[in-house]
C-alpha cells in the first residue's frame, strides 16, 4: 500500500488557518482519486473541525510554533537570523513527519510518499507503486499551478522546486531515519522530539533540496516517476515559499487536467487555448534545456 505522509503548521504561523485547511481540503479530494486503497497521515498542532474520510488519521502534538518565514524582507544584519528560522522551520517539519513515521508502521506499507499539505496528485500514483520494489523515487515531470489564476505550467526537474516529490520504500526511510536511536517501539511525540537532532538522515524529512545528496550518501539510486505525477501549488498566499504566482501566463486548468488530479469538486474547467499550449510547451522545453540535473 502507498501512504502518504504530511504536516499541517502551526495555526499561530499561518496568516490564515481557515485557508490553510481549505488547501488541505483540495489536497486530499486529490487524493481520493487514487484507484487502489491508499493512508494519509497529517500531523498537526491541532485536529481539524471538519470532516475527513476514514483514510486520513491526524496526529495533534504539542510542539511551540516557530517564527514566521522572513522571506525576502531580510537585510544583511538578519540573515544569520533569517537562516535560523528557515533552519527552525524545517525541524518542525521533520519533527512532525517523523511523528508519522511511527504512526504509518502499523499499516505495514510498501511506499511512503513525503509531501507538503496543499499540493495535487495524479491518480495513477497508487497503481504505479503497487509493481515497483526500488527504494526511493522522485518527480521529475509535472505541474506548476497558480491556484490564484487556476492555471498551470509543466515544469521539467520538480523536486528542485517542490516539497512534493520523493516517494520512499517504507522500510527503506524507516530504517534510515531511526536506525538504532528509538528509545523504543513506539515513542511519544516528545520522546522522539528528544532524539530528533541525533537522528543522522533527519533531512531526508525536512527538505527535498537534502534528498538527492543524502541518497548518494546511502548508495541509493533515485528513479524517475514516469509521467507528470504531482503539481506544485503556488498562488494561495500561505505558501512557505513566499512565492504567490506565475511570472507569465500558463494554460488554463481544463477537463483532462482536472481528471488527472481528481480536483472537479473545487474548480471549473476552462478551455485550453491554442495559444497557450504553444507558449507552455516552448517555455517547457526551454526550462527543461536549463536543467542541471
Amino acid at each position: 500500500m502507498l501512504v502518504f505522509l504530511t504536516s499541517i503548521r502551526h495555526p499561530d504561523t499561518s496568516k490564515n488557518y481557515e485557508r490553510v485547511l481549505d488547501l488541505f481540503d483540495k489536497t486530499v479530494d486529490s487524493l481520493s482519486g487514487q484507484k487502489t486503497p491508499i493512508k494519509l497521515v497529517a500531523v498537526c498542532n491541532a485536529i481539524p473541525d471538519r470532516d475527513y474520510p476514514d483514510w486520513v488519521d491526524f496526529i495533534a502534538v504539542d510542539f511551540p510554533p516557530v517564527p514566521v518565514n522572513p522571506g525576502a524582507e531580510l537585510n544583511k544584519e538578519e540573515l544569520n537570523q533569517g537562516q535560523l528560522i528557515k533552519s527552525l522551520q524545517f525541524r518542525d517539519i521533520g519533527t512532525k513527519r517523523a511523528v508519522g513515521l511511527i504512526h504509518l508502521k502499523q499499516y505495514n506499507p510498501s511506499y511512503v510518499f513525503v509531501m507538503d499539505a496543499d499540493d495535487w496528485f495524479n491518480i495513477n500514483l497508487s497503481t504505479f507503486f503497487e509493481k515497483q520494489s526500488h527504494p526511493a523515487w522522485r518527480v521529475n515531470n509535472g505541474y506548476w499551478v497558480d491556484l490564484s489564476s487556476e492555471e498551470y505550467k509543466r515544469r521539467n526537474k520538480l523536486h528542485l522546486y517542490c516539497g512534493s516529490t520523493y516517494v520512499f520504500d517504507f522500510q527503506f526511510l524507516y530504517n534510515a531515519i531511526f536506525g538504532n536511536k528509538l528509545p523504543n517501539e513506539n515513542p511519544t511525540p516528545d520522546q522522539l522530539l528528544d532524539i530528533y537532532d541525533d537522528l543522522e538522515y533527519r533531512q531526508l524529512l525536512e527538505n527535498h533540496n537534502y534528498v538527492e545528496p543524502l541518497c548518494e550518501q546511502l548508495n541509493i539510486n533515485i528513479r524517475s516517476i514516469p509521467f507528470y505525477a504531482a503539481t506544485y501549488i503556488v498562488g494561495t498566499g500561505e505558501n512557505a515559499s513566499n512565492i504567490e504566482g506565475h511570472q507569465r501566463k500558463g494554460v488554463n486548468i481544463d477537463t483532462q487536467f482536472l481528471n488527472t488530479f481528481n480536483l472537479h469538486k473545487h474548480i471549473e474547467p476552462r478551455i485550453r487555448t491554442p495559444m497557450s499550449l504553444l507558449l507552455d510547451g516552448l517555455a517547457y522545453w526551454k526550462h527543461r534545456a536549463r536543467s542541471r540535473y
